[in-house]
């Protein structure tokens, strides 16, 4: 299967060409390009206007490099954030305390823990930002404390060869980008509202199974993450940010009724009804044609809520009626998507302040900032006892392994990938350093030397397997390989230190990993689950407080991280936690919408509806999942005869209420002892919003 060209070579050579062998592709191609001219473009610059160390400039390109324009400039912006940030403190802790070196060393081992911390804790870049300021402290600090005096410049260049190369890599990925930004996140949505409606039409015919459907609604999440980059390089997405989270919401809440409705029709056959097949072909439609589904809708609509009008009145509160009752929600999914959907697409306004919510684990942020002021400390102790020349860039590189690979799944083996690039660059800058750059006394030569490694590494960082050591080989190469001027050549005595502090100080990193609070899955999966049945008992106390897209996509980032560790619990136990976790997003997003329907109601009756779900509340509020269970089915049963007898216009809220209430009822009663036994003790464990 042949491969679409990169945008600056399409007019010269055919739009397709055949695959590439080794994995490769154009685009990974096009990546390895563009970057290795980057920053040996930058490295011209940086020559020309003779900074001092110019090697930085192109440096900073490779670590601020990614596949899309997007991602290079919302890492450059918060690369730049942090690096300003981290070299203010760095020059004050140098400024302050350069004639102090405890007091020295224990606040910057502090400020480094303070920032592993607060990197734990945020997502994408900014945890990158929070990264920077720490470890550039620590960079500054260090390279300037045998001359405190220059700690500003030092501080002042750094933040210039940065600037550079942020500016020479965003520039250079501009020229090859491809489209629009906005094009792409619209058809990213169009997709995903297709693969939505086809998901829950199959869910109404019973075709497809539970996983898939969580699978659909974890993938809010990557649209998310992909237009929040979009909107780093267009003014226009990032005003239309909100519309895109507010389609992405609907989404996820169709694709949650459609699987409650799927369970409910496996457990309750009775409850089927011909209209579920009337929405199922609706959906078909809407995947192929929203346009034509919606002129369809209003019909169907109001075809459902007579259904449901003549069930309450003839047969009470039944099955079918649930059934109903859910159609009826799926469809208000079809219409609140189309209208966020389409409204992104006719740039129409900003949309909702919609807000999407993340999994915090404090605890192992707490653990982290710990690992990061031993390392610190600790590194540091071991520099002054031995008095080795290359002791600053052996602490150095101990703290930037323990605060980048931190926020790593598994930072041991991010620590090892480390290892492999640095041990790679070691003999590729040896052989540049006394074979090669003594031969070469101008750039041009210099860059063809540069750029063959370079571009090699380039194709590297588009392969899964090797993308990591080949990203630290990349800029580590550099750092090495690159002579201060053309014509000097690096000292072999400085060389070898700086590759034997390089190979220790990440060596160091991993043994700190593997010794103070070493990996432990069970322990994060303990925590996670005590944390959703902790914020239940929130919602249920407050659900005034939330939202529906806040939980579900709350729920959602929790589903991704238990299944991440299934692993290491039996098959039996994984199915148990799985259930328990999803059984406390429905009864969640259950109660959130009661208080929704409550506060729409009329005074009167809305006093009605409270009064009727302050025990469910209650009981869950406390943990007892068991009585919440029981009280649910009696106030089910009292709203469906409130609709019934006294409802008036507001019947059908009412028995949409109730039928919400039936919800928590089986969800509570199938899992109450998972629940009512869940993990304890991991208080401080929350969410973050984006």
């Amino acid at each position: 299967m042949s491969q679409r060209l990169p945008a600056p070579v399409r007019v010269l050579l055919p739009d397709r060409l055949p695959d590439l062998p080794f994995g490769l592709t154009w685009p990974g191609i096009e990546f390895s390009l563009r970057t290795t001219v980057a920053s040996l473009l930058a490295l011209y610059i940086a020559f020309l206007i003779n900074m001092d160390d110019p090697k930085w400039a192109a440096m900073t390109v490779w670590i601020v490099a990614q596949s899309s324009r997007g991602m290079s400039l919302s890492k450059s912006r918060y690369r730049l954030f942090g690096t300003v940030v981290g070299a203010a403190v760095g020059v004050a802790l140098v400024g302050t305390l350069a004639q102090a070196p405890v007091p020295f060393i224990l606040l910057l081992g502090l400020w480094l823990a303070v920032c592993t911390y607060f990197a734990t804790s945020l997502r994408n870049f900014r945890s990158y930002g929070a990264i920077l300021a720490g470890y550039t402290a620590v960079i500054i600090s260090l390279d300037s404390i045998s001359t405190p005096e220059d700690v500003f410049t030092i501080a002042v260049s750094r933040m210039l060869y940065i600037c550079l190369g942020i500016i020479v890599e965003a520039t250079v990925s501009a020229a090859f980008s491809r489209g629009d930004p906005v094009a792409g996140v619209r058809a990213n949505l169009a997709a995903y509202v297709r693969k939505a409606m086809d998901a829950s039409a199959l869910a109404l015919r019973l075709q497809v199974n539970g996983p898939a459907l969580r699978k659909l609604g974890a993938e809010a999440l990557t649209l998310d993450v992909s237009a929040e980059y979009a909107a780093a390089t267009s003014a226009d997405m990032r005003r239309r940010l909100g519309l895109v989270r507010a389609a992405s919401g609907s989404i996820m809440q169709l694709i949650a009724t459609a699987q409650g409705l799927r369970e409910h029709l496996e457990l309750h056959p009775e409850g089927a009804d011909p209209l579920a097949e009337s929405v199922a072909s609706l959906l078909d439609t809407a995947g192929k044609d929203m346009p034509l589904a919606l002129g369809k809708l209003p019909t169907l609509e109001e075809d459902v809520r007579d259904a449901m009008s003549r069930n309450v009145q003839d047969n009470g509160f039944t099955a079918r009626l649930v059934t109903l009752a859910r159609l009826e929600i799926m469809l208000e999914g079809v219409r609140q998507t189309a209208a966020y959907a389409t409204a992104f697409s006719a740039r129409a306004g900003r949309g909702p302040n919609t807000r999407f919510a993340f999994h915090v684990d404090h605890t192992h942020a707490w653990q982290n900032a710990v690992r990061a002021f031993v390392t610190v400390v600790v590194g540091a102790l071991i520099w002054i006892m031995t008095a080795w020349s290359s002791g600053p860039p052996f602490v150095i590189i101990a703290a930037v392994i323990a605060a980048l690979y931190a926020t790593r799944p598994n930072p041991i083996a991010g620590g090892k990938g480390f290892l492999n690039g640095g041990i790679a660059a070691v003999p590729a800058a040896m052989v540049c350093n006394f074979a090669i750059l003594p031969l070469i006394n101008a750039f041009v030569p210099l860059a063809l030397v540069l750029g063959t490694f370079l571009f090699v590494a380039g194709l590297a960082m588009r392969l899964p397997r090797y993308a990591a050591p080949a990203t630290v080989f990349a800029f580590l190469f550099l750092d090495m390989a690159t002579p201060p001027g053309i014509a000097d050549r690096v000292q072999a005595v400085d060389f070898f230190n700086g590759a034997i502090a390089l190979i220790t100080g990440v060596g160091f990193g991993i043994v700190v990993f593997s010794l103070i609070y070493p990996a432990n899955p069970r322990a994060v999966r303990t925590r996670l689950l005590a944390a959703t049945h902790r914020d239940l008992r929130r919602v249920a106390t407050r659900p005034d407080r939330w939202t529906v897209e806040t939980w579900l996509s709350l729920g959602a980032d929790r589903l991704g991280r238990l299944a991440a560790t299934d692993g290491i619990v039996t098959p039996e136990q994984a199915e148990a936690d799985l259930k328990g976790l999803l059984s406390s997003v429905a009864i969640g997003r259950a109660l959130i919408l009661i208080d929704g329907i409550g506060r729409h109601m009329k005074p009167r009756t809305g006093s009605r509806l409270a009064r009727s779900t302050k025990l469910v509340r209650t009981r869950l509020g406390r943990g007892h999942i068991d009585k919440a269970a029981t009280a649910a089915r009696r106030a089910s049963g009292a709203l469906a005869a409130l609709a019934r007898t006294d409802g008036g216009g507001e019947a059908p809220a009412l028995v949409r209420a109730a039928v919400l209430m039936t919800e928590i009822a089986e969800a509570a009663g199938d899992q109450s002892d998972v629940l009512d036994k869940g993990p304890v003790g991991a208080g401080t464990e929350t969410q973050q919003a984006a």
